[in-house]
């Protein structure tokens, strides 16, 4: 996430919309026991 210039945190609807834009559909979020999320995307 913050690694590269320009890296932020996101919103579900925010990566919902940028895997949009790249041609996919956010299919579900699964939340781990970590600070972190699984993504779910798959071809739109």
């Amino acid at each position: 996430m913050l690694v590269g210039p320009g890296g932020q945190e996101r919103t579900a609807e925010e990566f919902a919309a940028l895997l949009a834009s790249a041609g996919f559909t956010l299919r579900r979020v699964v939340r781990t026991t970590s600070l972190h999320c699984v993504l779910e995307a798959a071809p739109a």
